[in-house]
């Protein structure tokens, strides 16, 4: 794996300042408005839901996750029979 100085001296783009202001927009801005109470996980959520749309996995994940639920909430508690 090449070090920072590496990529630079190579020519590469380093996009921290890019992912600074990602991290400053989307998370700050977001987590630290006046009278907004978020947690860590929640705020975690957050992120990951914003990686996925712009990963453009949203969809097969949504798709996982109504199928998982259904799973949990129908499949499995009427595959049990009662005596």
């Amino acid at each position: 794996m090449m070090l920072c100085g590496e990529l630079l001296a190579a020519g590469a783009p380093i996009a921290s300042g890019e992912i600074e202001g990602a991290r400053r927009h989307l998370i700050c801005d977001r987590v630290e408005v006046s009278g907004a109470r978020w947690s860590l996980q929640r705020a975690e959520a957050v992120m990951q839901l914003h990686a996925l749309v712009a990963n453009g996995d949203i969809e097969s994940n949504w798709q996982y996750h109504e199928l998982s639920e259904h799973e949990r909430n129908h499949d499995l508690r009427y595959s049990v029979r009662q005596a």
